[in-house]
């Protein structure tokens, strides 16, 4: 399977100042809300992450000082927006790739 690109926008992103990283349903976060990385912890994860939904669509969130940032991660499949893990980790990657810098 091909690998998503990583968005333009979060290559401009100041990265350094990135403090968490969470994960749920867009239009039904926070009874869904799961933290997936942390400058403190590092990569924890997916445990406990509702893996689709025919309504709601999987997303990060990448939360900095004073703002946050969403990117929808998921795949169509069978009418289910499906939690896409493999570019949710992708993502989470390329953060840590760039933290390191």
């Amino acid at each position: 399977m091909k690998q998503k690109n990583i968005p333009d926008i979060i290559k401009r992103l100041p990265l350094y100042n990135i403090k968490r990283i969470d994960t749920s349903l867009e239009g039904d976060w926070s009874p869904n809300v799961k933290a997936v990385w942390s400058k403190e912890k590092g990569f924890v994860g997916f445990p406990n992450v509702i893996n689709s939904h025919s309504t709601f669509k999987p997303s990060l969130e990448l939360y900095f000082d004073n703002c946050w940032f969403g990117i929808h991660c998921f795949k169509k499949i069978n009418n289910q927006y499906v939690f896409d893990e493999e570019y949710a980790l992708h993502i989470i990657q390329y953060i840590n790739s760039k933290l390191k810098e």
